[in-house]
């Protein structure tokens, strides 16, 4: 019985009004069993209240646990002056180094990625944009300066999207590839820069794009 689980005495709860009496009623003419319901309702009400504020509590603590590592991760990558993210997803179709280009030897300063025109060119390293335009050879182009002696360079482009001293962390998307200047066809032209000195950026690539 509803009366026994909350505790009632039996025989609670009747009332009995003597024949003629006026009419009861109020918020202050309640009976001791009605105030007793109350006070239950309000305590299970209060209890509720707790357990979700417990649960919302616990499941905080969980997605920042879980997400902690993420942000942790993406935060030193983005801070990382190394260049070692992929500017584009497609085939390397010339790598760094020696090679034949119109019929004679050339040295080959950066690779070459193979893109559909107007693909999105990316960042590889946080750093600063210091140069945006276009150059003899390179066509439309832009140059990102980052710490430790680093530069990249991402020419042959359609379209340029920063300007220079804007400010750019791996992923952001710096310009559309094209075919301007010196080139045979739509694709990315990317260099690495190292205290002056050009690199081979496949060995530090991480492996987000086409090898």
């Amino acid at each position: 019985m509803l009366r026994d689980e909350l505790g009632l005495p039996p025989g609670a709860g009747t009332w009995t009004v003597a024949p003629g009496a006026p009419p009861q009623g109020g918020p202050n003419a309640t009976s001791p069993d009605h105030d007793r319901v109350a006070l239950i309702q309000r305590r299970l009400a209060a209890g509720l209240a707790e357990l979700y504020r417990l649960h919302d509590f616990a499941q905080a603590r969980h997605d920042a646990a879980t997400a902690g590592p993420a942000r942790a991760g993406r935060a030193a990558r983005d801070l990382d002056p190394h260049p070692a993210n992929w500017p584009a997803r497609g085939p390397v179709t010339s790598d760094f180094g020696w090679r034949v280009f119109r019929g004679r030897p050339n040295f080959h300063t950066g690779i070459d990625i193979g893109l559909d025109y107007g693909s999105q060119v990316m960042a590889t390293a946080p750093g600063t944009v210091v140069g945006s335009g276009w150059q003899p050879g390179y066509g439309w182009s832009v140059l990102v300066q980052h710490d430790d002696g680093y530069n990249t360079l991402y020419a042959h482009l359609s379209r340029t999207l920063v300007g220079v001293g804007d400010v750019v962390v791996p992923g952001d998307v710096v310009a559309l590839s094209g075919s301007s200047g010196m080139s045979t066809g739509p694709h990315l032209h990317y260099e690495v820069w190292k205290d002056g000195q050009t690199l081979d950026p496949r060995p530090s690539m991480d492996g987000t794009g086409a090898r």
